[in-house]
């Protein structure tokens, strides 16, 4: 059934948003592109009787020269509103992919090198801003670089998250799943340095402490916006972003950097061999679901017929609900700051 009134439609977005949350999904963005599209409905077509596919064809065209990723990704957020009203009107409208068919982007990232990543480390750390400290800003970009966190999460750690005595970081509910990242112990370091001076921080300025890992410099929580801007401009000060614009290397680089390095293009016997040699135990190998997707069944066969992995005392690979959860601390902190 393609006709359906506009009271019905916000109905079943409410309970599709209920659905997704109650299996653990935050889905704030999703909640974000269902307001925009009843919005978008009510001031088309107000409150009466709409032809759905007629309205989600112009909801997809509705922004002149918009990049198709961002096209197919709101397309997307839709159309999973309409494949769960199927569950009791089998005959409902689903649109069909054709409606935004490029959903690759064309974006290359910026791959740092060696003396770079000095260099930002460098200046990070004599950073002197309103609420961006250095002391917090050079851990949080090694955090970043040696680990592959997405900046949001990075900012999103609370102190229980974080055991510096196991060398792990709780990374909850990114993306619909939480998932235990293993540090290093250089990187480990740098953190405990980091905690001292957070403590300092919180004891001069007389407050309670908070639930945030990393603070501002006034013991607020830090926010992705605030560590965002201040990784921008020290990114400008290097040459390596343009003084106004997208272009150049972003925040997310530090991501797309420890993907580089952590999965470099190798077949089954290679990794094959990297997980039986004890002298390669200290390699990182990152085997999270989103890599299974990526290279197929190639890790998944090279874990599954290693039958026995000593790692000695650095355990890289521990086995969590059916997953391999591997070192990503990829980049040793100790080689970034010399």
């Amino acid at each position: 059934m393609r006709t359906i009134t506009v009271k019905d439609l916000a109905r079943d977005a409410k309970e599709f948003l209920r659905f997704k949350r109650s299996m653990g999904i935050t889905y704030q963005r999703g909640e974000h592109v269902l307001d925009s599209f009843l919005r978008f409905v009510v001031q088309r077509w107000g409150n009466g009787k709409i032809e759905l596919d007629d309205v989600v064809r112009q909801w997809c065209a509705r922004r002149a020269g918009c990049k198709a990723v961002t096209v197919a990704n709101e397309f997307g957020v839709v159309r999973q509103l309409c494949l769960y009203r199927r569950r009791y009107d089998p005959s409902g409208y689903v649109p069909e992919h054709a409606l935004a068919p490029i959903k690759e982007s064309i974006f290359q990232p910026y791959i740092f090198s060696h003396d770079e990543v000095r260099q930002v480390l460098a200046l990070a750390s004599r950073h002197h801003g309103h609420f961006i400290w250095a002391g917090m800003l050079r851990p949080l970009i090694l955090v970043l670089y040696c680990t592959g966190l997405r900046l949001g999460e990075a900012a999103r750690l609370h102190t229980t998250d974080v055991n510096l005595d196991r060398g792990t970081l709780m990374i909850r509910c990114s993306k619909g799943r939480s998932r235990l990242v293993v540090i290093r112990s250089d990187l480990v370091a740098e953190l405990r340095s980091y905690v001292a001076q957070r403590q300092r921080l919180v004891r001069d300025l007389g407050r309670p402490d908070p639930e945030a890992f990393f603070l501002r410099r006034d013991a607020s929580g830090l926010t992705v916006r605030s560590a965002s801007e201040a990784i921008r401009r020290l990114l400008r000060q290097l040459g390596l972003k343009p003084a106004t614009g997208r272009a150049g290397a972003r925040p997310y680089e530090f991501r797309q950097n420890a993907e580089a390095r952590k999965m470099p293009n190798r077949n089954l016997k290679t990794y094959r061999k990297i997980l039986e040699d004890r002298r390669l135990a200290m390699l990182p190998v990152l085997a999270t679901r989103h890599y299974f997707s990526m290279f197929g069944s190639c890790l998944y066969r090279a874990f599954k017929s290693s039958s026995s992995l000593s790692f000695g005392r650095n355990r890289a690979c521990l086995p969590v609900s059916g997953l391999v959860l591997a070192s990503a601390a990829s980049f040793s902190a100790r080689w970034a700051c010399k």
